[in-house]
């Protein structure tokens, strides 16, 4: 039975085992690939939480509990639903399985390592062989604009490139931050360009989306429209960019 605004977790006994530390986690897809991250858990009795960070950005809050055989954590982001689950194994690391919306699953394993930390943000984007400045040029979410970084506007400036989703939550996080540090910060000669990869492939309903969430979080950057999901993230900016997998993100363009 449930109880709304009640949470009922089990009673943590002598045989509950601890999770609390930084791991380092191996993620594997169901093609085989496999990709790092590092895991943050604090246990209290039975009531576990944390989160997973990954090179593409974290899974946010998570919570759960921890039985005997095993622990869960789980979240609901506005957008995405998530659980994890794992059991400590005979030799202390962490064997489990991730459930991701109505159909994604991987599997993964972890290692208790205080000093796991993920790769070096510096050799994820990068700028491909041939290829001496990030250039493109993309509609505005006002109809008849274009936004393009070799414009007069950005000339002699340093320019700050968003990857951004309404759907997004981790987008979310970074415009609340990134839209009044421009700001506070737009008279020392940084720009932002915010370039929005919305769900649907139609630039009226994806403009109208990016549009609203202008609005909503008071930004005052430049804001494209990138292009539909369905067609992959980046388009033009990864033509240049090596490795830009996922969103939030955001590149600086020398």
């Amino acid at each position: 039975m449930a109880t709304f605004g009640q949470r009922s977790l089990p009673t943590a006994g002598p045989q509950t085992p601890d999770y609390t530390g930084t791991w380092r986690v191996t993620f594997r897809e169901d093609d085989g690939n496999t990709y790092p991250a590092v895991g943050v858990f604090k246990q209290q009795g039975a009531a576990l939480t944390g989160t997973f960070l990954t090179t593409t950005g974290d899974y946010r809050y998570l919570s759960g509990a921890v039985l005997p055989e095993g622990m869960g954590l789980s979240t609901f982001d506005g957008n995405h639903g998530y659980l994890f689950q794992a059991a400590k194994q005979p030799n202390g690391t962490l064997k489990g399985e991730f459930y991701s919306g109505k159909s994604g699953h991987e599997t993964w394993t972890a290692v208790l390592d205080p000093k796991a930390k993920l790769p070096d943000a510096d050799t994820l984007t990068y700028l491909k062989k041939g290829e001496s400045r990030l250039n493109f040029k993309f509609p505005s979410i006002f109809e008849g604009g274009v936004v393009e970084p070799t414009g007069p506007k950005y000339r002699g400036k340093v320019v700050v490139i968003q990857l951004l989703g309404s759907w997004c939550p981790n987008c979310m996080d970074e415009t609340a931050f990134l839209a009044p540090w421009y700001d506070k910060n737009k008279g020392r000669g940084v720009e932002v360009i915010g370039l929005g990869y919305e769900r649907s492939p139609e630039y009226a309903k994806a403009s109208a989306r990016l549009r609203n969430l202008r609005e909503r979080y008071n930004i005052n950057y430049e804001p494209g429209r990138g292009r539909g999901l369905q067609q992959g993230f980046g388009g033009q900016v990864a033509a240049a960019a090596g490795q830009g997998a996922g969103l939030p993100d955001h590149h600086f363009p020398r």
